[in-house]
């Protein structure tokens, strides 16, 4: 899977399990339809991995979003339902920096997952409207501020500033 600067998403699903490869920069841009596809995988009872081995950088949005994933009902039902997949240095600095790796169980390799086999599909990530993203920024923020590590200080203000910046949003909406 080549790395690029624009940030690729890949997915790969069994019948009980949705594999998810990340690879170059990812940012709020693909956050709601990875929120989208990966939390109704773990709605319907499937496990979710993501693969961080080819990310090379993740802004707060992909990794509240991260973190949000984990903390759904389904994700905490099992020790495999939610996993992070082999992180880059890069990524594991964030997640570490963030006590997201203290979170969120990460393993260093998805026996039975072939990266390169040829049934992975391109995460659509299909036109967001401000409003979706908005709302995804919004939410991942806010986990962001509720985690337990050492960044999560900067993040009380700017997830209670979204927010509010979100509602008026909505109340000019019909």
């Amino acid at each position: 899977m080549p790395t690029t600067d624009d940030g690729q998403i890949r997915v790969h699903e069994t019948s009980d399990r949705m594999s998810i490869a990340v690879a170059g920069r990812v940012t709020m841009h693909h956050s709601p339809a990875f929120w989208g596809r990966a939390s109704s995988a773990l709605e319907a009872g499937n496990g979710v991995s993501v693969n961080l081995s080819q990310c090379t950088y993740m802004d707060s949005t992909f990794l509240g979003t991260l973190l949000r994933l984990s903390r759904l009902p389904a994700a905490k039902a099992g020790a495999t339902a939610f996993a992070l997949v082999a992180p880059s240095a890069s990524s594991r600095t964030l997640l570490t920096h963030m006590g997201i790796d203290r979170a969120i169980p990460i393993v260093e390799s998805e026996p039975d997952v072939d990266p390169n086999a040829t049934d992975w599909q391109p995460l659509d990530l299909g036109p967001s409207e401000q409003m979706v993203i908005q709302e995804t920024v919004v939410h991942a923020h806010q986990q962001l501020a509720e985690a337990s590590g050492p960044g999560s200080q900067q993040f009380k203000a700017i997830a209670a500033k979204l927010a509010k910046a979100w509602e008026a949003e909505k109340a000019k909406k019909p």
